[in-house]
């Protein structure tokens, strides 16, 4: 636990900072990887796992109690 407000600000930027990037590049890295007529549903499936990550993981972890 951060013991000032110092350390919680600048670690929230850092967290934004890296834990944002990840979302950025992977477009590029999909369409390098992707042939044109295949590259469609790979985005479709990466953007699925973003938004439905968080959200089954909460159903998994109510069925799991």
């Amino acid at each position: 636990m951060a013991q000032n407000i110092e350390t919680i600000i600048i670690m929230r930027i850092l967290g934004g900072t890296f834990g944002s990037s990840p979302l950025v590049v992977v477009g590029g890295i999909l369409a390098d990887i992707w042939e044109s007529y295949r590259r469609g549903q790979a985005m479709s499936m990466f953007s699925a796992t973003t938004f439905l990550g968080p959200t089954l993981g909460t159903q998994f972890r109510v069925l799991s109690l």
